[in-house]
């Protein structure tokens, strides 16, 4: 059970981040509760529900049932996104707003919210899993490039791509008639459609690069393009292996079948 209740406390904390919105959230519960404005109906629905659900994952024998029998454990922090954080600060800075009568004042509630709101948060591209945007699909424009140079190759015909593990899940976005070896699952549980994909899989992200073993295991998962980091070593033989160079982007080398 001490198990269960320290790994609630590293979820919540991995939830939480290092901002303090989570506490402006227990903060506007607190003044819902103590508040005569609003809907008793609203209110008490944001209020029972909210107080239910952090019982109900801060509770070891809950907890242990959905992390076991629900979600898994590994990403139980995920369960805290089914608070109504961002309802409940808004219904309540809305509630102070409707009360202050002046528009002046009204004017700096407003200035005073934002400034809350931003002071208590940090700006998401400071992770640096967010980045902006630099074209219309959102996509890194790396993977793009890559795409419409195989789609251009290709010219309408069959492709198999076999990319490194950062591609996985960005190609079948941009494109869903590129066919991939394996996805992005692969990296995380090992999920593969054949045991084929599987020792790709494992030949792609071995240590030990050989070019003739990537180019065999390739081949037995029909694939007929291979992306390769410009760091790899492959990308210096596995031309010898009915692999040739097709094209490249700032950090990919893009290599084709010559055998079909």
């Amino acid at each position: 059970m001490h198990d269960i209740i320290q790994h609630i406390k590293s979820s919540f904390l991995m939830y939480k981040g290092e901002g303090c919105i989570f506490y402006l959230f227990l903060i506007s519960l607190l003044l819902l509760l103590i508040m005569r404005k609003g809907r008793r109906r609203e209110k008490d629905f944001f209020l029972l529900y909210s107080i239910g659900i952090l019982i109900i994952y801060a509770c070891p024998l809950t907890a242990k049932i959905i992390m076991d029998y629900c979600i898994g454990r590994d990403v139980y922090w995920r369960m805290f996104w089914l608070l109504p954080i961002v309802l409940v600060i808004a219904y309540v800075f809305t509630l102070i707003f409707s009360q202050i009568k002046q528009s002046f004042l009204k004017g700096i509630w407003i200035v005073v919210a934002v400034a809350l709101i931003g002071i208590c948060g940090n700006s998401m591209y400071h992770n640096e899993l967010f980045k902006n945007t630099t074209n219309y699909y959102k996509l890194p424009q790396e993977v793009i490039e890559i795409c419409d140079i195989v789609l251009d190759d290709a010219e309408g015909g069959y492709i198999k791509m076999v990319v490194p593990n950062s591609l996985t899940s960005y190609i079948r976005q941009y494109n869903g008639s590129i066919k991939l070896a394996y996805g992005r699952e692969t990296e995380k549980d090992g999920q593969v459609d054949t045991p084929e994909a599987g020792i790709l899989y494992d030949v792609m992200n071995n240590s030990f690069e050989d070019p003739a073993a990537l180019a065999e295991s390739s081949k037995m998962v029909k694939c007929n393009y291979i992306v390769l980091r410009r760091t790899s070593t492959i990308s210096e033989s596995i031309s010898e292996y009915s692999f040739e160079y097709l094209n490249e982007t700032e950090n990919y080398i893009i290599f084709r079948e010559t055998e079909i």
